[in-house]
């Protein structure tokens, strides 16, 4: 797996300069944790890695031990689903229901959406379960669920994540050609997807992982890491073009999310404090 690294300044006296929801940050050492508490000691005995979603309000977090079992949190309780050995992720639409489902077959990533099957370099899927983004690595397309083979939009990119941005859609990924990170809004219309802008993150390389988005303020949360390996994150608002640096939590914390339910985080953190930022961001992230 490629590792970017971030030789940032973050400016830790500098305010926020906008309002956005609670960011969790965590290891994957407390997916594992959770999974085990909520699924039992053997949804961690032969697990091929963890991974954790939400639905666009943050109300259901799912942790997701590939291969053994699914952790579903919701305020004040919780439930495991049992998921098949072949299982490598998981996309639930907000209603809860699983909407595609990715496993390796001969060496391939497949993604099984009904009874079709996509091939790619990585797959995304947005929240509220209408479409789908493939990656075939210099380029993507987004597709409807409904109709995963049809391609609606064809992006130059590798795409990364896929996301609801009010009543468009918001592509996120590595272009190959200027080896920079960027946004692309899509405007859904009646004919239709159509690129509508292209928004260059500053400073950001190919390779910064993009692990979450907030409906509710615009902001971007990415992640890499310093020349010294450890993790620093950093929340990008789409609309004002802001950067501000998100400190870990806890050493060894290499994921995080918007996470607005206290009780959600307090099962992710062990009741640690919210994630603190550093500020706005000045300087780049490097290879």
């Amino acid at each position: 797996m490629r590792i970017t690294t971030i030789a940032a300044i973050l400016m830790l006296a500098a305010p926020v300069a906008w309002a956005r929801p609670e960011i969790v940050t965590y290891s994957k050492g407390d997916l594992a944790r959770i999974a085990g508490q909520v699924c039992g000691p053997a949804a961690n005995q032969g697990a091929k890695g963890y991974i954790a979603r939400r639905t666009s309000n943050g109300s259901i977090v799912y942790v997701l031990a590939v291969g053994r079992g699914e952790a579903v949190l919701v305020p004040d309780t919780s439930q495991c689903n049992k998921v098949s050995s072949d299982t490598a992720d998981l996309w639930r639409a907000d209603d809860g229901n699983a909407v595609a489902q990715l496993y390796i077959r001969e060496g391939d990533d497949l993604l099984l959406i009904g009874d079709a099957e996509m091939k790619g370099k990585r797959f995304d899927v947005d929240r509220s379960g209408q479409y789908v983004l493939i990656s075939q690595g210099r380029n993507s397309s987004v597709s409807a669920l409904a109709k995963p083979y049809r391609s609606l939009v064809t992006l130059n990119i590798d795409a990364q994540r896929l996301f609801v941005r009010k009543r468009d859609l918001l592509v996120v990924g590595d272009n190959p050609a200027t080896g920079q990170l960027e946004a692309s809004v899509i405007r859904v219309g009646q004919d239709g997807l159509v690129v509508d802008k292209t928004i260059p993150i500053p400073n950001m390389r190919a390779g910064v992982r993009v692990l979450d988005y907030a409906e509710s303020s615009d902001d971007l949360l990415l992640g890499g890491v310093d020349a010294s390996g450890q993790t620093l994150f950093v929340c990008f608002n789409v609309g004002s073009g802001e950067s501000s640096g998100v400190a870990p939590q806890k050493p060894g914390d290499d994921g995080a999310m918007f996470i607005a339910d206290r009780g959600i985080r307090n099962q992710f953190t062990g009741g640690a404090a919210p994630a603190s930022s550093g500020g706005k961001k000045k300087g780049f992230f490097s290879r």
